[in-house]
């Protein structure tokens, strides 16, 4: 496994930035300054492989992962995600770090359920062109006692690429009596991006499975991940020459992770 120092240095820098606090969103109104109606959240973790839309970024290798979002109580909302990439996900070199910048608006539709929408920045430091802005919505509801979210990323026309839509729908279920949740995930992919990154013309679809639960404060995540991407596929599309990870394959994803 190959993981650049700059990612981890990065991902520290993040959380550090974050006071200690217990499981949960992290209580403002003590001596952070911050004011009531503001809330300063994060989590670190780690996964097994980092699939983006069912291609992995990491090479099929472990990623370290960590978040910091700010957040108002009127629904605004802006944060950083960050992970360690590698292989296909580092297009050719840089800092092997991917850098998510984002900010939206979340709020409740009564009893039809609740939204969210925004603008999402990808950054890959020390590679050229290949950061991406998308936007994005989605919809959430509950429907025989599970919760359900469809929604889209839309990455229109720009100096390095065309326009792609990312069309997902998501359906979560947790297990009476239990700390078990059950998830389940399909996405279509249409445009530039193709494989989520610049410089691919086609479209695929993607699929998980998979159940979380929480120990000692800990997040637990297990998922099975799936594409309709052919090996021979791949190898057109650019991605995986002779001998390289077939990194749109089924696979087993293991995770875990600590939110603040």
């Amino acid at each position: 496994m190959r993981m650049k120092l700059l990612a981890g240095t990065t991902l520290a820098m993040l959380l550090a930035a974050t006071p200690g606090a217990a499981q949960g969103d992290f209580d403002p109104s003590g001596e952070t300054g911050i004011p009531s109606d503001w809330q300063l959240s994060g989590k670190v973790g780690v996964v097994s492989d980092y699939r983006f839309r069912g291609t992995s970024y990491s090479d099929e290798d472990p990623a370290v992962q960590g978040r910091i979002e700010l957040s108002h109580r009127s629904g605004f909302y802006a944060g950083t995600w960050a992970s360690s990439v590698d292989g296909f996900g580092a297009y050719g070199g840089g800092a092997d770090l991917q850098l998510n910048l984002y900010t939206g608006y979340a709020g409740g539709l009564g009893a039809i359920g609740t939204y969210d929408a925004g603008v999402l920045w990808y950054l890959f430091p020390g590679t050229d062109e290949t950061d991406f802005v998308e936007l994005y919505g989605s919809v959430g509801f509950d429907v025989a006692g599970a919760t359900a979210k469809v929604g889209t990323n839309w990455a229109p026309d720009q100096d390095n690429v065309n326009s792609n839509i990312y069309l997902y729908g998501d359906v979560g279920y947790g297990i009476p009596a239990t700390p078990i949740t059950l998830t389940a995930h399909a996405g279509y992919s249409d445009g530039s991006y193709g494989l989520g990154g610049p410089g691919f013309a086609d479209n695929y679809m993607d699929w998980s499975l998979g159940a979380t639960t929480q120990l000692s404060g800990f997040d637990l995540g297990v998922r099975y991940v799936d594409t309709d991407i052919s090996k021979a596929r791949e190898r057109v599309l650019g991605i995986g020459g002779r001998g390289a990870p077939y990194i749109a394959d089924a696979a087993l994803i293991f995770s875990l992770g600590y939110g603040f």
